[in-house]
């Protein structure tokens, strides 16, 4: 009975572990986003690689301490970090369920999104399956001498990290945003039938004597001509379900918002994203400007969407000979839509064909299928290192689970 207790809490605990720190190492970016978010509650700003480094370091962590727990390397010590681990951040998101200073905790990434209270509450269930594990851990022994557990720790870690440094350096190879490749923008951007509105309440000023008082649609005195009406406001009283897309909106300078315009045209459409030009580097200068070119060459529109304005607007136009549209549009939906500064969207009739981090900028020849070779390169993305990394990973945890007997004393 105990042995099946342990195993099961083990196995639980374990899974959510590696994947809530899998999800995270998929997209080191969206959680380095997620710690500033943390970071500016508490008026603390840090630059974004030192944030970056804190969010792999955390996903890091968070995997191998899951990995361990499924193939039981070092399991005192894992059973005790995992018991310091969950009992602090029981804590914190006990506070941050009160508190509520950010909507969505992050525990799990973009790719499962659960409220505050549902977070704490998680935290709960796994404090008491790991004190299970804890105060039974002498039970759990394995056949492998110690050394070989350390190894096999070191292999979760560095596997880890390169993965993680594989995502920060192309684009993740799951994409759980709305901005995911296939995407219909517009369709995104309505909320489904049947799914809750929001709900405002309008609240009536009128003054009497000089006295003002506020009143509702109940009981405001339109029939007490003693009342002067004065203003009215309408007061959200509960938020309704939120468009996965709500805040996708062009901006051009002079035309104000293109939004529908761009994705309703039906030729492709380059969208060269960079939140901060000022912060831009201008190595991949010569692979942006190959691509101007090839889109003025077949007709195809070209468009530089960043969050800036002024001087660092000016000075990127003067980079570039080949005529191009620059627009603005929110920060946060930049760096959502492609995890890269900068990043290559193509589109067209609001659909996304294809993205690319500025290190694996597509080259387009005159006579190229632009569509055939798309896919083509999305097809090599996907079968990139990580598939050899995986079975790599996978074949380890087998190995070493196939060494290890549990006993019961």
């Amino acid at each position: 009975m105990i042995k099946l207790i342990n195993t099961t809490s083990r196995f639980i605990v374990a899974l959510v572990f590696i994947y809530s720190g899998f999800v995270k190492l998929v997209d080191p970016y969206g959680t380095a986003y997620k710690i500033s978010d943390y970071l500016e509650v508490v008026h603390l700003v840090l630059p974004l690689w030192v944030v970056l480094a804190i969010s792999i370091f955390l996903s890091v962590f968070e995997f191998t301490l899951g990995m361990n727990a499924l193939s039981k390397s070092c399991y005192s010590n894992t059973t005790k970090l995992l018991l310091v681990v969950v009992s602090v951040f029981t804590l914190l998101t006990l506070y941050i369920a009160i508190a509520n200073p950010v909507q969505d905790c992050g525990c799990f990434g973009d790719a499962l999104v659960i409220t505050n209270w549902h977070t704490f509450f998680k935290n709960i269930v796994l404090l008491i399956l790991i004190l299970v594990m804890f105060r039974n851990r002498n039970y759990m022994r394995s056949r492998v001498e110690e050394v070989r557990q350390k190894i096999m720790t070191f292999c979760f870690v560095l596997f880890a990290v390169f993965f993680a440094l594989h995502e920060v350096r192309h684009l993740p190879i799951l994409d759980f945003r709305p901005y995911s490749v296939g995407t219909y923008i517009p369709e995104k951007m309505k909320v489904s039938e049947g799914m809750p509105q929001d709900v405002y309440e309008t609240h009536f000023v009128y003054s009497k004597n000089g006295e003002e008082k506020a009143f509702t649609e109940e009981n405001y005195p339109w029939q007490d001509t003693t009342w002067h009406y004065v203003s009215s406001e309408s007061i959200l009283v509960s938020k309704g379900a939120q468009a996965p897309i709500h805040d996708f909106v062009i901006e051009d300078s002079e035309l104000g918002d293109i939004t529908e315009d761009v994705l309703s045209d039906d030729n492709y459409t380059f969208l060269l994203v960079a939140p901060y030009l000022e912060k831009s580097s201008y190595k991949h200068k010569n692979d942006i400007e190959s691509l101007m070119q090839y889109c003025s060459e077949k007709g195809y529109r070209f468009m530089v969407l960043t969050s800036s304005i002024g001087d660092a607007v000016n000075e990127f136009k003067s980079q570039y000979e080949v005529p191009f549209e620059l627009c603005n549009m929110d920060e946060i939906t930049l760096k959502t839509i492609v995890r890269a500064h900068p990043g290559l969207v193509i589109i067209k009739s609001g659909t996304i064909l294809a993205k690319y981090h500025h290190n694996d900028f597509p080259v387009f020849s005159e006579t190229d299928d632009i569509l055939g070779k798309i896919l083509s390169i999305q097809k090599r993305q996907k079968n990139r290192i990580i598939v050899l990394l995986l079975a790599l990973l996978m074949g380890g945890v087998v190995y070493k689970m196939s060494q290890n007997r549990d006993y019961t004393k």
